[in-house]
């Protein structure tokens, strides 16, 4: 499927082929991202230079149909200079790289080290994020910590993302602290999380209250 897709990348470009375009794989057939928005800007590299010409990642709410798939979490690549800052160049070919073979779902948490990001980097990530094709859904983590979660919640409320994925911590917890640190995040960043559950022992000692949190 992977091949066919990369196939028809370079041999339809009249924009109704694009729009049509579908793969196959045993009986079933599965169209190639809804239209040709995508591909045009896959190949012009999709790296709006203003936010009034950016295009917003998904930002609709979640279906299930939406859950069936591949999710990709890649690394989040740096430069290699003093500041070791975000190096966007390398973000956009790494995501052009995943797209290629027919994923459109990216995941940045734990590969990609945003336990140690900087607020002034999350930001920026945040912008970049921004800027994506509607046909990618993003889904940044936020945390660990309670305190950086909820610097980072009104960075996130100004992109309406569907949901995005708490990292788990490893301080002193209990399920009770944990839930109504969740709650509040929520509120206030007007998203959903999906909660990243390294260990049994991500909720605490007590495995039947963490369950009872999680429901």
């Amino acid at each position: 499927a992977i091949r066919q897709i990369q196939n028809l990348r370079y041999e339809l470009r009249e924009p109704r082929k694009i729009r049509d375009a579908h793969f196959t794989t045993g009986r079933r057939r599965f169209p190639l991202f809804g239209h040709r928005r995508l591909w045009q800007l896959l190949d012009c590299g999709f790296h709006p230079t203003t936010r009034s010409q950016a295009i917003s990642m998904k930002t609709n709410s979640i279906t299930l149909e939406d859950l069936r798939g591949v999710f990709a979490v890649p690394p989040l690549p740096r430069k290699q200079d003093a500041g070791r800052g975000i190096d966007f160049d390398q973000c956009r070919r790494l995501i052009r790289h995943v797209t290629d073979g027919g994923i459109s779902r990216l995941m940045y948490g734990g590969n990609a080290f945003l336990f140690h990001i900087t607020l002034r980097d999350y930001e920026s990530l945040l912008d970049w994020f921004g800027g994506l094709p509607e046909e990618l859904w993003i889904i940044p983590s936020v945390g660990p910590s309670y305190g950086r979660a909820m610097d980072q919640a009104p960075l996130l409320r100004k992109y309406k993302f569907p949901c995005v994925m708490m990292l788990p911590c490893g301080d002193p917890r209990d399920a009770a602290g944990l839930e109504q640190g969740w709650r509040e995040f929520a509120a206030d960043a007007e998203t959903k999380l999906i909660l990243y559950l390294k260990d049994e022992g991500n909720l605490g000692a007590d495995k039947e209250a963490g369950l009872n949190a999680v429901g």
